[in-house]
């Protein structure tokens, strides 16, 4: 059986000492608790210490261990709509724990750039002087995203890992238009399924998807 929680972040260690009693089989987290959680498990595999989040876990005989599983879901989810990320310029829109996962995916299948954007310049910065230190990445050309470039190439793939677009009313992330010929938008968001990033590529033609096959 698959049950769903919904745990305040201070509650979190109390939880999942809680689903250990219980003897869960595992555990998937969402937003904001995949990074919180890093403090309370054994981060096992390279790509949660690199991304720094964790988004399934594992019982042990002590507590957890974590993986993610966000970075496999994207570049399936995108896969399937025939869109690869190797030699593709990206434009990543957030910096936090599914944007980490993200960014680092795309680095792993050598984008020729990733251009980050977040509400936060410093989050920005700290996540790029981040993936800048794993230097089996040094291939990709990595900045933060300046919607007033001369030089934006064209085609490039957009992807949102904000939460902009969950709430009705909330703005789109990104002007669409600001980015010249967008090859495809992804949005991490799954319900609504018609994000205002998704309605404006239905106006400008573009292709899209949303991240309803990421999830799954």
């Amino acid at each position: 059986r698959y049950f769903k929680f919904d745990i305040a972040p201070d509650d979190l260690k109390e939880a999942l000492a809680l689903f250990h009693k219980w003897e869960f089989q595992g555990l998937n987290l969402t937003v904001p608790h995949k990074t919180f959680v890093l403090e309370y498990i054994d981060p096992v595999v390279a790509v949660v210490q690199d991304t720094g989040a964790a988004n399934t876990l594992k019982p042990t005989t002590s507590g957890w261990e974590g993986y993610n599983t966000d970075g496999d879901g994207l570049r399936h989810a995108l896969k399937d709509r025939s869109v690869m990320i190797n030699g593709a310029d990206i434009i990543l829109l957030g910096a936090g724990g599914a944007a980490r996962s993200a960014a680092v995916e795309c680095l792993l299948q050598q984008c020729a750039s990733l251009r980050i954007q977040n509400r936060t310049l410093s989050t920005t910065d700290t996540l790029i002087s981040h993936l800048k230190k794993l230097t089996a990445y040094t291939t990709t050309e990595l900045m933060p995203f300046d919607p007033e470039e001369k030089t934006l190439p064209e085609n490039s793939i957009v992807i949102n890992a904000t939460s902009l677009g969950l709430k009705a009313g909330d703005d789109s992330p990104i002007d669409l238009e600001k980015i010249p010929h967008p090859k495809f938008v992804f949005d991490m968001i799954y319900n609504p399924p018609l994000t205002p990033l998704l309605r404006q590529a239905v106006e400008i033609k573009c292709p899209y998807a949303n991240g309803l096959s990421m999830l799954v």
